[in-house]
C-alpha cells in the first residue's frame, strides 16, 4: 500500500464538519437556513453563502452531499452512538488517499451497486434527485448502504465507489476489512446484523 496523502483543501468552518443542513421539508424557512438566534453575524453569512451554492445545485435538479468526518456518528440519513460516516466526501475537505486492492475495490462496487436493497433494509427512505460528485462534477449517485462492523455499522454514500477509483480515496481500514466480509444485503447474515444495532436502539433518523 502507497503512503497515506490527502486530498482536497480549503477553509473548513465549524457548521460544514457539523454536517450543514439536513433536512428540507416542512422546515420554516430561517431555521432551514440555520437563521435562530445565537448566530454571529459572520455565522449567518457562512450559512447563506452555503445556502446559495445549495439552492443552485437543486435548481439544477441535483441534491447536495453533506460532508461528514469520517468515523462520525452522523449522516444525512442516519446517526447514533454506534454510526461511523464513511466516504461523505466534498471538495472543500481533506480526505486521504492511498492504494487500495483490487479485491476491496471490487466489493464496495457490488456493494455500492446493491444500495437499494441496504437501505431498504435499514428502513430509509430515497432520496430525491441525484447526487453530484463535487470533486469533478461529473458522476453522480442516488442512495445509501450500509456495513456492519465490529459493534458498529458504517454509513456510506453509493458515490463511495466512484470516489475509491476516480479520485483514490482511502477509507479507514476497519471499514475497508467491513466491507470484505460483508454478507449481501438480501442475507439473513445481513439482517441479523442490523437487527442488533436496532436492538440496541443506536441508529436514528438524522433530523
Amino acid at each position: 500500500m502507497s503512503p497515506l496523502r490527502f486530498r482536497g483543501g480549503g477553509r473548513i468552518d465549524q457548521h460544514a464538519q457539523e454536517g450543514g443542513i439536513k433536512s428540507w421539508r416542512g422546515t420554516p424557512t430561517r431555521q432551514r437556513y440555520g437563521l435562530t438566534s445565537g448566530w454571529s453575524s459572520r455565522a449567518l453569512r457562512a450559512r447563506l453563502a452555503k445556502a446559495k451554492r445549495l439552492c443552485s445545485r437543486l435548481s439544477r435538479g441535483v441534491s447536495c452531499f453533506m460532508y461528514y468526518r469520517d468515523l462520525c456518528t452522523e449522516t444525512m440519513i442516519t446517526s447514533g452512538p454506534q454510526i461511523r460516516a464513511i466516504g461523505w466526501l466534498e471538495k472543500e475537505h481533506q480526505f486521504s488517499v492511498a492504494e487500495t486492492s483490487v479485491e476491496f475495490r471490487r466489493r464496495l462496487a457490488k456493494l455500492a451497486a446493491d444500495w437499494s436493497r441496504s437501505s431498504s433494509a435499514c428502513g430509509w427512505p430515497v432520496c430525491a434527485g441525484p447526487h453530484l460528485c463535487s470533486l469533478c462534477g461529473e458522476a453522480r449517485g442516488v442512495g445509501e448502504f450500509a456495513v456492519p462492523g465490529a459493534g458498529v455499522l458504517y454509513v456510506a454514500p453509493q458515490m463511495i465507489s466512484h470516489y475509491v477509483e476516480a479520485h483514490e480515496y482511502s477509507p479507514p481500514r476497519e471499514f475497508i476489512e467491513a466491507v470484505l466480509q460483508c454478507p449481501s444485503f438480501s442475507s439473513a447474515e445481513y439482517a441479523e446484523a442490523l437487527g442488533c444495532i436496532a436492538a440496541n436502539k443506536t441508529m436514528e433518523p438524522t433530523r
